[in-house]
């Protein structure tokens, strides 16, 4: 045909990468439902750890504790803070004082809650007598535990434990008879 041709060099020009944001968790499940709508058009479960499940179900950590608060009412309140050790999932109850005209209960529903300082997941070992925990908005001091949460932590040795606070506050039974009676029934 008797064209001749010559040969062009173009600029290698790296492709635009973007960048799309993970929305904020709404609020909805936990957070690993709501990522996982984020990466998948058919979201997944989020996967559980099985073994811990099957090993450590049966230990519930009960605490008693106090809130704190600005407003001093507030601050004489007392609560049962569970930390199911299966699942990582922490439940608090709300006990009630005869004649107090102040209804006991559920304040928070069992589910993870996140440290707001760390931002990572609460685990057990979180959780040592005299240590404040932000749950859900409220912060709470942990002041005793029960006698099978007291021999669990003596068992494992990664619990520190705070001497002096526990005996300021171990000198009463945590749990009476009619508290438990009307915190399980």
């Amino acid at each position: 045909m008797g064209i001749d041709q010559q040969a062009i060099t173009l600029k290698g020009e790296k492709p635009k990468k973007f960048y799309q944001p993970i929305p904020p968790y709404n609020g909805y499940g936990i957070e690993e439902d709501s990522l996982g709508s984020v990466f998948y058009l058919q979201p997944k479960p989020p996967k559980k750890d099985i073994n811990k499940m099957f090993t450590c179900d049966q230990y519930i950590l009960r605490f008693e504790a106090r809130q704190i608060s600005e407003n001093k009412e507030e601050n004489d309140k007392k609560y049962i803070v569970s930390f199911f050790c299966g699942d990582d999932t922490i439940q608090v109850y709300m006990l009630s004082e005869r004649n107090s005209g102040i209804w006991g209960g559920k304040l928070l529903e069992r589910k993870q809650h996140k440290n707001p300082i760390s931002g990572t997941f609460y685990n057990e070992k979180s959780f040592q007598i005299g240590e404040t925990v932000s749950l859900g908005g409220y912060n709470f001091q942990l002041m005793r535990a029960d006698e099978f949460t007291h021999n669990y932590m003596s068992v494992n040795k990664n619990y520190k434990f705070n001497n002096e606070f526990i005996f300021k506050y171990r000198k009463e039974p945590m749990f009476s008879k009619e508290r438990v009676w009307t915190m399980c029934c």
